[in-house]
């Protein structure tokens, strides 16, 4: 089985993964599992049988809804890391997208970092879709040798899929409750979606706040740009949105990326005195379990780095892991369920559950009273 990993960054590699496809075909003989991490875009797929050609991720996104029979491959961040790392996880080929060379030949994959730096190691073969007009944030992934180069139809002025729609009143309400959470001089890990882009605006020249997160987006810059942060220092693991986020990323000198092996280690985490992290959720149960990754039977999403952020929080002194979500679904149905088995995030790990009707302190707390802590807030 050839194992091919595509790489997804600020820009997600196509043309260079359908021409490695046309040329390198999967075949009963040499069959090929293709490996996304978190695809927001659809990709375009060979017309193959199920016998030659498979396909799984990290992180079953919008992007793969429509592939059939996606395997998903259910790793945290920390754990993608480790399998790297010990060969458990040994991709053949890396497809990713990657600026043009420098002087010295050496190419930057523009906005991400993450496990990618070990993925290059281990990969025998690295194909790179070239975007001429990817800009070079500090830390990014380097890439010292191409095995193939394939010229980018990805343009700076295409539209890039959004993480979330515009936040809403009651994403406001939740944000409010969280931020009478925060602590002084915080370093704060905001998760990707609504409620975390109105966190981020109802901070809004608090001045004491130290970026220390898994992906950086416009809510981070617009953090920046109200006078939130108390540095000009933003730690993350990728940049994610348009290319005018990248080229300021590229160009601020407040961003430098991380590899996962610091930014989602929850003992590195732990070290930072008040990190506090704020992670989305589906659901939760009377115990305080989480699940950020089914719905029903349908995985929608993946355990990324919410695992690691939740015990680095939980872990750190003067710290919070915190975890929140709308006390309902879109269709009125209470997100508070009687049990979750094999939880996205464990409830040892939460010490408080927010939604729009209040927040829930659970540290310290035993099964009754967690329960009765939680009904109160659904």
């Amino acid at each position: 089985m050839r194992t091919v990993l595509c790489a997804e960054g600020p820009v997600e590699p196509q043309s260079a993964l359908t021409e490695y496809l046309v040329e390198h075909p999967p075949t009963v003989a040499d069959p090929v599992h293709l490996v996304f991490g978190m695809r927001r875009s659809a990709p375009v797929m060979p017309a193959t049988s199920e016998t030659s050609f498979t396909v799984g991720s990290f992180l079953p996104g919008r992007g793969l809804r429509d592939v059939a029979s996606l395997r998903y491959h259910r790793c945290s961040y920390s754990e993608i890391c480790r399998a790297l790392g010990d060969g458990s996880f040994a991709p053949d080929v890396l497809i990713a997208c990657a600026t043009t060379p420098d002087s010295s030949g050496a190419r930057s994959l523009g906005g991400v970092n993450g496990y990618l730096d070990l993925a290059v190691a281990a990969s025998t073969t690295i194909v790179i879709e070239e975007v001429p007009w990817l800009p070079r944030v500090p830390g990014a992934t380097q890439i010292p040798h191409a095995d193939q180069v394939v010229p980018s139809h990805i343009q700076d002025t295409d539209e890039q899929p959004h993480f979330s729609a515009a936040f809403d009143e009651t994403d406001l309400a939740v944000a409010r409750h969280i931020l009478a959470l925060i602590p002084a001089a915080p370093r704060l890990a905001l998760g990707i979606g609504r409620v975390s882009d109105a966190l981020a605006h109802e901070l809004t020249g608090r001045g004491d706040v130290d970026i220390l997160t898994g992906v950086v987006t416009d809510a981070v810059r617009a953090m920046h740009a109200a006078g939130t942060l108390s540095s000009e220092r933003v730690r993350a693991m990728s940049v994610v949105g348009s290319p005018d986020l990248l080229r300021w990323a590229s160009g601020s000198g407040v961003v430098e990326l991380l590899p996962s092996t610091n930014i989602h280690e929850p003992s590195w985490l732990a070290r930072h005195h008040r990190f506090v992290s704020v992670l989305g959720a589906i659901q939760i149960d009377s115990a305080g379990n989480v699940n950020s990754e089914r719905i029903g039977e349908k995985s929608v999403s993946g355990r990324g780095g919410a695992p690691d952020f939740a015990l680095g929080g939980h872990l750190s002194p003067g710290g919070l892991s915190i975890v929140a979500l709308h006390s309902t679904d879109r269709h009125g149905r209470s997100r508070l369920v009687p049990e979750i088995d094999d939880p996205s995030i464990a409830s040892t790990w939460v010490d408080v559950v927010v939604t729009e009707k209040g927040a829930a302190l659970l540290s310290g707390l035993d099964a009754e009273d967690r329960s009765s802590a939680l009904s109160g807030i659904f």
